[in-house]
């Protein structure tokens, strides 16, 4: 997709989800990033489509939409605002919405996906703009880029390490392998659970 048809469908986006985040205390930029790389991976992994088109740059506090500072700067005083809150002793620079989005631009069913991230996100829990760069360096797609690389999207489709379990097909073909280069290698070629020998 072209640039200019991405930071269009983006622009709307960052409108939607300020408008949507107004009475979250804890709501400013690096939530909105978050909302964002969310919404659109977790469609991709339902739809192997993303939302707003855009690709995702990896960054010290979490994935960030491409060019994300100049697109706020560009939309600032005409699409969104700048307004201060406090959240607890913090002060937070909370994005405010100063037009209706045009949503024109998204099927029904992307929309309620954004809602449902939102709903997680600064209804539910109303999570830390900490607590979910957090969870994105979780993301494999993170764990496997540099700083200032694009993140595929593809990668939402890798399992994070813990969730990864082997199937009984693969423990059993696991351990016609080690015992195939156990022997090789003069080891005993049968072994226990526990690591073992057993009688050859």
């Amino acid at each position: 997709m072209k640039k200019t048809e991405c930071e269009k469908k983006l622009k709307e986006l960052i409108v939607y989800i300020s408008s949507k985040c107004a009475d979250d205390v804890k709501f400013g930029g690096t939530k909105l990033n978050k909302i964002l790389f969310y919404s659109d991976f977790l469609y991709y992994k339902k739809k192997q489509k993303s939302i707003s088109d855009c690709p995702y740059i990896h960054q010290q506090y979490g994935p960030v939409p491409d060019d994300m500072k100049k697109l706020l700067k560009k939309m600032n005083g005409i699409d969104i605002g700048t307004a201060i809150a406090y959240a607890g002793p913090y002060i937070q620079k909370k994005i405010v919405a100063l037009r209706e989005p045009n949503l024109s631009n998204f099927d029904a069913d992307m929309i309620a996906h954004v809602d449902s991230i939102i709903n997680i996100v600064c209804n539910k829990r109303s999570f830390s703009a900490t607590q979910l760069s957090d969870m994105t360096h979780q993301t494999m797609g993170w764990r496997v880029t540099s700083d200032g690389q694009e993140i595929p999207y593809q990668t939402i489709f890798i399992k994070d390490k813990k969730y990864q379990v082997a199937t009984a097909w693969e423990k059993t073909r696991a351990k016609e392998i080690a015992k195939k280069l156990a022997g090789q290698y003069g080891f005993p070629s049968e072994h226990n659970y526990n690591g073992t020998a057993t009688a050859v």
